[in-house]
């Protein structure tokens, strides 16, 4: 709900961010609709942002072994979808917690980008990474692409809660399962 109102909000100093760029980040709106998603059904993802982390380090590194930019696209993606699966049998299959299960999921991640990196930022900002960078800068009539390719996410999500029986499932259950039995 208040993410809309964002581009308003950063044009207050109390709002801009420590760090970066005072602009609308795409990649977190996307997350935060898989993170609604699972809380709906009283799941915690406390390894989001280390997932999306070993996913953008893993960018420049596809990029030095020679892979091209659609492959850099994607298998970040395919990383994030693996992490997911690892979540989801931990939680499901393990009959973990998620909250304890993410969050350990959460620090393994950690050291993983923390080893990877030797704890170093790592910038896309010289011209190999061009065609990545000018990929995430491009704009269809005048909007940001991850802009929208957020809004086609918000999309989807809506659609797939609205109307399949599982999105369906998923508001009815909330975090109270007995609520849900009770309501059919």
């Amino acid at each position: 709900g208040q993410f809309e109102a964002m581009p308003e909000k950063l044009k207050d100093p109390q709002w801009h961010p420590d760090y970066g760029n005072q602009e609308i980040h795409p990649p977190a709106g996307i997350v935060a609709v898989g993170a609604g998603i699972g809380q709906m059904g009283g799941y915690y993802d406390m390894s989001v942002g280390m997932v999306g982390g070993m996913a953008a380090v893993l960018v420049p590194y596809l990029f030095e072994w020679g892979f091209p930019t659609w492959a850099v696209i994607l298998l970040p993606l395919a990383l994030g979808a693996l992490c997911g699966l690892i979540t989801g049998c931990t939680i499901t299959y393990l009959k973990m917690n998620s909250w304890i299960s993410t969050f350990a999921l959460q620090k393994i991640y950690q050291t993983i980008l923390y080893v990877v990196t030797d704890g170093v930022p790592i910038s896309l900002g010289s011209a190999k990474f061009e065609s990545f960078t000018k990929f995430g800068n491009m704009r269809v009539a005048g909007i940001q692409f991850p802009i929208l390719v957020m809004l086609v996410v918000y999309a989807l999500a809506y659609l797939f809660l609205r109307f399949r029986p599982l999105g369906r499932c998923m508001y009815l259950l909330g975090s109270n399962a007995a609520a849900a039995q009770i309501c059919g």
